[in-house]
């Protein structure tokens, strides 16, 4: 399951009174344009909070997922959706070699000044501009709520389709659909069922929470494989692995915890060729 959820704050910006055009469903490439104009007027006075939760983010990508088998030939690694890069500037300072694509201009100026050397590039995620099989690790972090249903098959798609065989899709989620939120969702769509409700200006429709069954779903339509679930604490760290195969696998998570669901480009029953 989805849900569409909105807000009103983020890096100390209401997003409110940011100018967006009108439409239906959550905020686009025009509205991040205008909120990171802002944000990088001068510089950005990010939260601690947030910063450190990127930092730890980063060193377990780095301790889990990163450690090349031959020293010789480093992992292929990209980014989807890097944003202002604070995950791919820590992998950068620890030598790892990312290329990182993000679809706003004044962001991607922004990693590119703190990490020189970077390959950075603008694009979509429904259509990464890389060739077939180019990559060992293709992480998105913390993206994954910009797409609703249709649009988050089609970036897990374009993720598979960069991945060369035995190459790793990471889906890092904060917007995590928890058995509470889904019950407390319920409840008030019920209470609220028939009412006319006056908009509410001061907020946006800002992304979509999904449960970790529906990250499955995802990944099964896109011919991804589960590798497993990894729950995180409130400190970005992990507190619970649930392996492939697992009775509750699929579950909704008891918290509001950070999920990352990895997922394997697995070889079909016959021969594919990368």
């Amino acid at each position: 399951m989805e849900r569409l959820f909105y807000q009103r704050e983020w890096q100390g910006i209401r997003l409110g009174a940011l100018d967006r055009p009108s439409t239906t469903g959550v905020v686009g490439r025009d509205f991040y344009h205008s909120f990171y104009q802002r944000l990088l007027q001068a510089d950005p006075v990010l939260t601690t909070e947030w910063l450190e939760d990127k930092r730890r983010l980063a060193h377990w990508l780095a301790t889990t997922w990163l450690v090349a088998r031959d020293p010789q030939e480093p992992l292929r690694v990209l980014s989807v959706g890097a944003g202002l890069g604070i995950v791919e500037h820590e992998l950068w300072m620890k030598g790892y070699e990312v290329n990182a694509l993000e679809c706003n201009e004044h962001a991607l100026r922004y990693l590119a000044g703190r990490c020189p050397g970077l390959r950075v590039m603008v694009g979509d995620a429904r259509s990464l501009p890389y060739q077939d099989a180019s990559f060992d690790v293709v992480y998105m972090a913390t993206v994954d709520y910009c797409f609703d249903r249709a649009d988050y098959v089609q970036v897990l798609c374009e993720m598979r389709r960069v991945l060369r065989l035995g190459g790793l899709a990471l889906s890092l989620c904060a917007s995590n659909l928890s058995w509470p939120t889904l019950l407390r969702a319920c409840t008030l769509e019920m209470f609220f069922r028939g009412r006319k409700n006056r908009q509410d200006t001061t907020q946006v429709p800002w992304g979509y929470q999904r449960t970790v069954g529906e990250h499955l779903r995802a990944g099964r339509t896109a011919d991804l494989r589960c590798e497993g679930v990894y729950v995180f604490n409130q400190h970005a760290q992990v507190k619970t692995v649930r392996r492939a195969g697992a009775w509750h696998l699929a579950w909704p998570t008891l918290r509001d915890d950070m999920v990352v669901v990895a997922l394997c480009r697995a070889p079909r029953a016959h021969a594919e060729v990368a």
